[in-house]
């Protein structure tokens, strides 16, 4: 078998594009500060009409809102010693003074050890809704407040602390907490704080709340497809993917964000540079508290906000080193860094488009980290 090289990526990806593993993929390689690949492939969207996909379309990055967004937000916020920590959520919202949840902290929220369940359809909820007032509730700021408050009185499915589980609802507190502290919605406040100083020009929450609303953008960008939702009635396209995303109108702490490759490395970039000590834009130990396990409960892979390569069945794959943080999204994106050796993947693909039921890309993703891995330790 000849050596691995940049060309062997090029070829398993173009393969995965012929077996229909994704429609459209997006990678973006960096090592020691440099990007040394880029590059798309296959299609943006299949039906109703193909269209290619290119370095400059946006994606739907689902759960990357949580790192890209939520967690920065929040490392923005202790910066500028607003808050800690170690605040109880009780703190923001009084629902939480109960003897159940006074001791859910941020901390809680951010590693997923709150007790709070993995998900909640509050898009049904919502949309019951909708058809008693006859339409006009759903994307509204009433819907979203209400979507707020059905997750405050959710009911721990744990005791806080002695276990963890990927909480959607958790991050929709977080998004919740920094919108009540900064009297800002989250997208106008990471845009002004966080994206647009970095220069990332391409990354946004379609607000369906604005009138009129941001998805005119749709009709002056290239997006990627993704799923034909049986509930909307049609192939989602510059449309958050995440129900109750969408039904709270777009913006949101666990969902809705839009990027492309280019853009999350500048920030993820940065982070890395805080990291190492490089720059300060966040205090770089920080930085290194959010990049480090934190063991809450013992047996989590979770650092704050970014989780940390498992044992086994990582889908950072089999190389990256312990000491690497990533993040993953449900329509097909993912974003791994190997702290120990500099090294940055952003995979980008729609994956979801026509269907989730495709579940190929998910033996494909840890297998290109380790073509990248072998690439970097063999020189190039």
């Amino acid at each position: 078998m000849r050596p691995l090289s940049l060309q062997s990526l090029d070829e398993r990806l173009q393969k995965a594009i012929d077996q229909e593993e994704a429609p459209g993929i997006t990678l973006l390689v960096a090592y020691k500060s440099q990007c040394i690949y880029h590059k798309a492939f296959g299609y943006a969207q299949l039906i109703p009409e193909k269209k290619v996909l290119t370095l400059e379309t946006l994606f739907d990055v689902a759960s990357l809102t949580k790192v890209l967004a939520t967690t920065t937000a929040i490392l923005w916020l202790l910066k500028s010693g607003e808050i800690s920590l170690h605040d109880p959520v009780s703190k923001y919202f009084q629902e939480f003074r109960t003897s159940e949840k006074n001791s859910i902290t941020i901390r809680h929220l951010l590693t997923h050890s709150s007790g709070l369940p993995a998900y909640h359809r509050f898009y049904q909820d919502l949309w019951e809704e909708d058809q008693k007032r006859g339409g006009g509730f759903l994307c509204t700021q009433a819907a979203k407040e209400q979507a707020i408050q059905k997750t405050l009185t959710l009911d721990l499915v744990y005791p806080t602390g002695q276990d963890y589980r990927y909480s959607d609802p958790g991050f929709i507190l977080l998004g919740a907490l920094i919108e009540k502290i900064t009297g800002m919605e989250l997208d106008k406040f990471c845009q002004r704080e966080i994206w647009l100083p970095l220069g990332m020009k391409n990354t946004f929450f379609n607000n369906l709340k604005e009138t009129p609303p941001a998805a005119f953008r749709r009709n002056s960008r290239n997006f990627a497809a993704t799923e034909y939702c049986p509930w909307r009635q049609r192939v989602l396209y510059g449309e958050v993917h995440d129900e109750n995303c969408y039904a709270m109108g777009g913006v949101a702490g666990h969902a809705g964000l839009f990027s492309t490759s280019e853009d999350i490395y500048l920030l993820v970039k940065k982070l890395l540079d805080c990291y190492q000590r490089k720059d300060d834009w966040m205090p770089p130990s920080w930085v290194r508290e959010f990049f480090t396990r934190q063991y809450l409960p013992k047996h989590s892979t979770w650092a704050l906000g970014w989780d940390t390569p498992a044992s086994q069945g990582s889908t950072a794959g089999t190389y990256f080193s312990r000491e690497s943080v990533g993040h993953t999204g449900f329509t097909g994106t993912s974003i791994w860094i190997d702290l120990k050796r500099d090294l940055v993947v952003i995979l980008l693909s729609n994956r979801v488009h026509p269907s989730r039921s495709n579940q190929r890309f998910a033996k494909l993703r840890p297998e290109v980290h380790d073509m990248v891995q072998q690439v970097v330790s063999r020189g190039l």
